[in-house]
């Protein structure tokens, strides 16, 4: 069944309308998010719209807040499609006057009005009642743009994936919209499914270890004598990987990880959604958590060009070095951020001053480190006049009531900042030398969420 007659009629129908929009423009601006997301979501429509024969112009933000609206007003543009942000702005983006189109799957604040005119569309999956935090990304609603310009735009999918293990929605296991685009590449073949690994499968076991953040070893990972011990413990080779061995050699490393992690005190949650399946792109030539990372780690740099000229060439030499000084920079960071952690009543947080690495540090702690019980904020303290945060959970975390794009949203605005995203993953802004304040506040909040023990829930999504 193609993936557009599996979906929603009044989702397939606003994206229809949105292609329709699209096409009656020779020139589009294209805004998105730095992450590997965003700039998944953005490759995706950039390559589909180029093979319409548009002109096109390109915007990255780091977020998407009052400033970058401000900046907005300096776009001379008629039709703007946005891609991974734009829910929080609908009125004030729809006031623009351009012809626009959102592709979003953030969180829809309660008092929204989401406006009715010619000229503008807005497809976030909370609209269908499909959770954006876990079944459907930025780049997963791109990728279902892409297809209602053309429905031979599949070749674009590795793309889509790369934006679900960007955003880490692949853990637990694909579901709902998610599973549809995973599940019809892997039919049609565009997509190579392999079992049981933790790891990019393109990568050596070796280096894997030796450049993954996560799953992170204390200890270990990044550590190159003591990476080689690991591995030669599990039988394997510096230069096996995952394509050059066999199924039975690749179960016993998976054991062997596991059993360390256990050593060190990860859950049996955590260690469950380490492992899984892991797809490959032919056409791209990585694995497409290998192609995630790399996108990501180009857009932390602000190498967005870098990162996207890739995307375009199907050459991820330099871009892939850029990545990896970011990877690098970032596996440096996590144990000293985590020995030098503040524990809270019902939160954990730790402050850096180097900026894009906050995000990864505390998925790394809230996963592999830290108390299982409680969220890790990192706090960047910038010299841009603002303090730039960063939340994580855990699913566990969720069951128990967490809410993360609730807290910060809530909390941020409280100290005259802002803040947002999901329930699992959620960022914001304050004021400089409110920090004190701010994590008080919010571990307050969490634990108020955590009392209340009311897990968000969302519509199960059925395939017509």
């Amino acid at each position: 069944m193609a993936i557009m007659d599996s979906i929603s009629g009044e989702m397939r129908a606003e994206l229809e309308r949105s292609a329709r929009i699209v096409r009656g423009h020779s020139a589009i601006r294209l805004i998105s998010h730095y992450d590997a997301d965003g700039i998944s979501a953005a490759a995706i429509v950039r390559e589909a719209l180029r093979r319409l024969g548009k002109e096109l112009d390109m915007t990255i933000f780091h977020t998407l807040s009052v400033n970058e609206i401000g900046i907005t007003e300096g776009i001379d543009a008629e039709c703007v499609v946005m891609t991974d942000m734009g829910t929080s702005y609908l009125q004030r983006l729809s006031d623009k006057g351009w012809d626009i189109v959102i592709l979003d799957h953030h969180r829809i604040p309660a008092d929204t009005e989401i406006p009715e005119r010619e000229g503008f569309a807005f497809v976030n999956p909370l609209s269908y009642g499909i959770d954006g935090s876990r079944n459907a990304c930025g780049a997963s609603m791109a990728y279902l743009f892409a297809l209602a310009l053309d429905e031979n735009n599949t070749d674009l999918v590795p793309l889509a994936l790369s934006g679900m293990f960007g955003d880490k929605q692949h853990l637990g296991g694909f579901q709902s919209i998610n599973k549809c685009i995973v599940d019809s590449a892997v039919e049609n073949g565009t997509i190579e499914r392999i079992p049981n690994l933790a790891y990019p499968s393109g990568m050596t076991f070796y280096q894997a270890i030796m450049s993954c953040p996560e799953p992170y070893l204390i200890n270990t990972t990044g550590q190159a004598d003591r990476v080689t011990r690991f591995v030669k413990s599990c039988e394997l080779k510096m230069t096996d990987s995952p394509n050059s061995v066999a199924q039975g050699a690749i179960d016993r490393f998976a054991e062997e990880l596991a059993a360390r992690m256990r050593r060190n005190g990860v859950t049996e949650e955590i260690i469950k959604e380490t492992f899984g399946d892991r797809y490959y792109s032919p056409r791209y030539g990585l694995d497409v958590s290998e192609l995630s990372s790399i996108l990501d780690g180009c857009g932390r740099r602000d190498a967005y060009a870098s990162a996207l000229e890739a995307c375009d060439t199907l050459d991820f030499t330099f871009a892939s070095v850029k990545s990896q000084e970011f990877s690098e920079k970032l596996i440096k960071a996590i144990e000293p951020a985590f020995r030098n952690m503040v524990t809270m009543e019902n939160i954990q947080y730790f402050v850096i001053r180097e900026k894009g690495l906050a995000g990864g540090i505390a998925s790394a702690i809230v996963r592999y480190l830290g108390n299982p019980e409680k969220p890790v904020i990192g706090i960047t303290l910038t010299e841009e006049g603002r303090t730039d945060l960063s939340s994580r959970g855990t699913m566990h975390m969720i069951e128990r009531g967490l809410d993360l794009s609730s807290a910060m949203n809530t909390v941020c605005a409280e100290m005259g900042g802002q803040g947002g995203g999901h329930v699992i993953a959620a960022g914001g802004t304050i004021p400089p030398g409110t920090e004190g304040e701010f994590v008080r506040r919010i571990d307050s909040f969490i634990g108020d969420q955590f009392s209340k023990n009311e897990p968000v829930r969302f519509i199960a999504y059925s395939i017509q």
